[in-house]
């Protein structure tokens, strides 16, 4: 996933040349993992990935900063790990979980 975010940072114009591409799309997101647009949406309204707004109207286009999705990203996969017991599998919800008498 992190290298799908190192490749987007880079791209080649008309002419071949390399450019730096500080600021990537919510489709470029999707692509690289895999989620639907409106999980990038729900992920934006929420507060947890920032964007910029290309104009002050409703529907405005909105990009991204690679370095706060690499971030969010980051964030995300720390959680799951935290989220695992050490088996590899996630951890019981102890208010889901049997109790025994």
């Amino acid at each position: 996933m992190l290298e799908q975010l190192s490749a987007l940072s880079t791209r080649r114009d008309d002419e071949g040349n390399h450019q730096i591409v500080e600021f990537i799309t919510k489709e470029d997101i999707c692509r690289m993992v895999d989620v639907n647009p409106r999980t990038v949406q729900r992920w934006v309204a929420s507060g947890e990935l920032p964007c910029i707004k290309l104009n002050h109207n409703a529907n405005s286009p909105i990009r991204f900063r690679i370095e706060d999705v690499d971030r969010f990203l980051l964030s995300r996969m720390r959680q799951a790990k935290e989220a695992q017991d050490g088996t590899g599998k996630p951890s019981a919800d102890p208010t889901t979980a049997p109790t025994s008498k």
